[in-house]
């Protein structure tokens, strides 16, 4: 009887340690979460200073006239009277 309840006991811890360690709850899962986590905090806060630029651009195209100005010439590539503009190749070396 007391060999009955030793390996009772046994496979009672056994299956105790398995749930601890490697089941949907366990300890190993939560660490996998925790890390998946901590990736998603640095990925969002990113996207949070990219949507404070934005919001920042988002106001200076709607109230700074040269910001407007500069940004037009920037991405449009337009040029003030008198003005040349020199494009050099990246791959031409010296």
């Amino acid at each position: 009887m007391l060999r009955f309840a030793i390996v009772l006991l046994l496979l009672l811890n056994a299956f105790m340690v398995h749930s601890l360690f490697w089941t949907d709850s366990g300890l190993f899962h939560l660490q996998e979460i925790r890390a998946v986590h901590e990736e998603l905090e640095r990925e969002n806060q990113k996207l949070v200073e990219e949507n404070k630029r934005l919001s920042r651009e988002i106001m200076a195209l709607r109230n700074d006239e040269e910001y407007i100005l500069e940004a037009i010439r920037r991405e449009m590539r337009y040029v003030k009277e008198n003005e040349v503009i020199y494009f050099f190749s990246q791959d031409q070396t010296p």
